[in-house]
């Protein structure tokens, strides 16, 4: 390959960290920076300008489709780290993922597991590991320069003010000192000594249990760090490396100008001996990260030896077992699954008058109310079973034309059920995840949605009958959602209408709560359902919100 190969990269969300990894990546010699996405569109068009990129895409979907762009660097909030990643991979680009890589250990295994599947480049950005200076420090600790590592101490600290609403501390937008900055000093242990035995840690808390300070003691098998991490106060800022013969001093570890290296004297008076410093103006240290991901990404390469993936799911189980002492789960940690006909469209009646005019049509006297006992079980049988009922027999051509009088009656007649758009945008705007998953094929799903007024890229996912080969009561519509939102099944809660529906739910492990549009309450309780409610209103208690 040919050495001033270029990457076309594309960045995905022109913020804050995007336009400091954009200084960078300009200055790489394996870059061309050549498009940015944003769903406002003029926030990507000032972002371009200042970079002198060419191409603006007004949806991040559009720069995926976009078959110019070799790699993506991805710099949204951390709650919308796993969805955009995931497009990403499915669409066949390179991803180098903002830190940390996901929200929890869960979201990064199912990624990790898919960049690999599909044999995608994927690199977790942790500009420090790249760092000229900071692989000086590691070739001093391979060439025995201070002994054996016996401790690091390691703080990373910024007065970011105690406004709760702000990226920094709300829990909405995965808010915390911890995930904010305290993963470069859990890094940098990592870099010197690999993963901990044991791991603990100590907080200053908000009134919504994020961590706004944190203390954090690991103990190895011949070694201890001290690690601190606050969004509220500056901090040293700065990595001691203490070994049997020596210490390195880091200044600003995560993005060094300098590090000395000292030797301890005769004895425990002795004054310290410079050994060694190094002193290195460089521009914007995020270009050794840039390029260092597109080196990996010309040789064909699907992760950076620097930082595997496997490290990356280290550190966030290392944050996962943290947060898990602080009692800190986010809100999209949590998803809401919905089942569309009945429960955010009101369908059910209008898919009845529809059956029942077509197969007047065929000479088969049906009536709207023949369908109730059949709501739930897919479209096949829900006509077959009716057609019984008038000694007729079920032809699968049948479906098709179901949907042609359906899909011809949906953009008049078809209406959301009452409160439903009002609480799947609430949970949106909590950055709880929300998806659609229905046993209806993907033409009926898609016009549903439409009549609804959320297209699908208002979704965290749409699963439809389409997208898998086993339907109601089998589970795996719900947990191929669940999955496509990155929440753990046990975290899932599916809101059905039909007996159909809520076994799946429970197959699945998920909670389920029905609601009365289609079926009665003793019919949804019969079938397994944990809560039944009337109308969508009585749901926001249920959801805790």
């Amino acid at each position: 390959m040919e050495n001033n190969k270029r990457v076309r990269l594309g960045i995905i969300g022109p913020g804050a960290i995007s336009r400091l990894f954009a200084e960078g990546a300009k200055e790489a010699h394996n870059i061309e920076l050549a498009a940015v996405a944003s769903r406002d569109k003029s926030r990507a068009e000032v972002f371009a300008e200042s970079f002198g990129i060419e191409t603006v895409h007004d949806s991040y979907q559009a720069l995926l489709q976009d078959e110019t762009i070799e790699l993506v660097y991805i710099g949204l909030i951390n709650t919308r780290h796993f969805y955009a990643a995931r497009q990403a991979i499915l669409a066949g680009k390179g991803v180098i993922l903002e830190k940390p890589l996901t929200l929890n250990a869960y979201e990064a295994k199912l990624l990790i597991d898919l960049a690999k599947e599909e044999n995608v480049f994927l690199m977790e950005a942790m500009w420090t590991r790249f760092h000229p200076i900071n692989r000086k420090v590691l070739d001093w600790i391979e060439d025995g320069e201070i002994g054996d590592i016996k401790r690091v101490e390691v703080s990373f600290g910024y007065f970011g003010g105690d406004d709760e609403t702000l990226r920094h501390l709300n829990p909405e937008l995965g808010g915390s000192a911890l995930l904010d900055v305290g993963i470069y000093p859990l890094a940098y242990a990592s870099m010197l000594l690999g993963p901990p035995k044991a791991l603990s840690g100590k907080a200053l808390q908000t009134a919504k249990k994020v961590d706004r300070q944190i203390e954090i003691t690991a103990v190895y098998e011949n070694a201890t760090a001290s690690l601190a991490a606050s969004v509220e106060n500056q901090l040293p800022n700065k990595a001691v490396i203490t070994g049997t013969e020596g210490i390195i001093e880091v200044p600003f570890f995560f993005n060094p100008k300098e590090a000395s290296l000292y030797r301890f004297g005769d004895t425990q008076e002795s004054p310290y001996d410079l050994e060694e410093r190094i002193v290195q103006e460089f521009g914007s240290g995020y270009r050794f990260e840039a390029e260092a991901a597109a080196d990996a990404y010309l040789k064909g390469w699907t992760e950076h030896p620097w930082l595997s993936l496997d490290e990356s799911l280290q550190l966030m189980e290392q944050m996962d077992d943290l947060r898990h002492t602080l009692d800190l789960t986010y809100p999209a940690e949590r998803a809401v699954l919905f089942d569309c006909d009945g429960v955010l469209v009101d369908s059910e009646a209008l898919l009845a008058k529809q059956a029942a005019k077509m197969l007047n049509e065929k000479g088969i006297p049906a009536k709207p109310e023949d369908f109730v006992n059949f709501i739930g079980t897919g479209e096949d049988r829900y006509l077959e079973g009716v057609i019984e009922l008038y000694d007729g027999t079920y032809d699968p051509a049948l479906k098709r034309d179901l949907y042609t009088h359906y899909l011809a009656a949906a953009p008049t007649e078809l209406q959301e059920v009452k409160g439903a758009k009002a609480l799947v945008e609430t949970l949106l705007k909590r950055s709880i995840r929300v998806a659609v998953a229905s046993a209806a094929d993907k033409i009926k799903v898609d016009a549903n949605l439409s009549a609804f007024g959320i297209e699908e890229d208002g979704f965290d996912a749409v699963i439809s009958g389409s997208d898998v080969e086993k339907k109601k009561p089998h589970p795996d519509i719900y947990l191929k959602a669940a999955r496509a939102v990155g929440v753990k099944p046990e975290h899932c809660i599916v809101v059905e209408d039909a007996e159909a529906g809520i076994q799946s739910a429970k197959a699945a492990g998920m909670f389920a709560i029905g609601i009365t549009t289609a079926v009665s309450k003793e019919r949804l309780f019969a079938a397994g359902a944990d809560q039944v409610v009337d109308t969508i209103d009585a749901m926001y208690p249920l959801l805790g919100i």
